[in-house]
């Protein structure tokens, strides 16, 4: 599994999340939840977080989340990619409504 294949399977979350918030449906058919909201960002992103000598490089991501158009705090789930000592993925699940953030490892 490499980057791209990862980054393609995120466009296609991304891709459908946005097509379920402009879809003219405010309300889910009768026994149906609603969809959540949610993004997949870039497997770049921790990388490019964490660059700075051990320090949270902020501003080297908000361009990031800018250039989406993301409101973080609308969404109600953020995935996020990492990739491990080059080679083992990672998957940080953000539940953006609980504040809370679970690790998924193989």
């Amino acid at each position: 599994m490499n980057d791209e294949l990862l980054n393609a399977f995120g466009a296609l979350i991304n891709h459908g999340a946005r097509a379920a918030a402009q879809s003219d449906e405010e309300q889910p058919a009768a026994g149906l939840t609603k969809r959540l909201r949610v993004v997949m960002l870039n497997t770049f992103f921790f990388s490019r977080l964490s660059t700075r000598h051990g320090t949270i490089d902020y501003n080297g991501v908000r361009r990031w989340v800018v250039k989406l158009g993301l409101d973080l705090n609308a969404m109600d789930a953020i995935l996020v990619p990492i990739l491990e000592f080059c080679s083992h993925w990672l998957l940080v699940f953000i539940n953006v409504s609980k504040r809370e953030f679970r690790c998924y490892d193989s």
